[in-house]
């Protein structure tokens, strides 16, 4: 019996969470920090290897900046450099174990590999977010998309399809076109294919 994965006893919000670690940062880092992130968010960058230079300087400079990590493996992404993704995925879990999208990236990482075995290594069998930060009363919708769609994966590769679908519905509520739901609803799909 697995505990309860309703997501009820906090908010999901689309409103920016303040991202304390930018308190490391002197004024002009902070704004080319936001302008980048802005723009890769937005799919606004022109190029993609002069971004990646320029989160590479301001990780050297701020090596506690959590975010700059999740957008150096954005980059890394784009330009199709898998060993240089893995790699900034390894080292962010690394550094920062409790960082939610350290976790998911890390996670989806061995998942790409077929390795479902770290979800529980790394969730520690917590199904839902306020299990896991028990401090925290909000979270952005991107940390909640993010996560329910690892756990999705997960139970789907455990074949234990009510549960998965109940990520993939939560996902639907919070952004119906979005990539995870098409990918969770594939992956239910092989998943009853292969019950068969």
């Amino acid at each position: 019996m697995y505990p309860s994965i309703m997501e009820s006893d906090f908010k999901i919000t689309t409103t920016p969470i303040p991202d304390t670690d930018n308190k490391l940062m002197n004024e002009i880092d902070k704004k080319d920090f936001m302008q980048i992130s802005s723009s890769l968010v937005h799919h606004k960058v022109n190029n993609y290897m002069v971004t990646l230079s320029k989160l590479l300087k301001l990780k050297e400079k701020y090596p506690e900046h959590k975010r700059i990590y999740n957008l150096i493996g954005i980059c890394y992404q784009i330009l199709g450099d898998s060993d240089s993704l893995e790699k900034i995925i390894i080292e962010t879990y690394q550094r920062f174990p409790n960082y939610l999208f350290a976790k998911t990236g890390y996670v989806s990482y061995w998942m790409s590999k077929n390795d479902y075995s770290k979800f529980e290594e790394v969730f520690d069998g917590k199904y839902n977010l306020k299990s896991i930060y028990p401090s925290r009363d909000e979270f952005h919708v991107t940390e909640a998309i993010t996560f329910f769609f690892v756990c999705g994966r997960y139970f789907a590769s455990k074949r234990k399809l009510s549960i998965a679908k109940k990520y993939k519905n939560m996902i639907f509520e919070l952004s119906p076109s979005s990539r995870e739901v098409m990918i969770l609803h594939q992956d239910i799909l092989s998943a009853q294919r292969m019950r068969k």
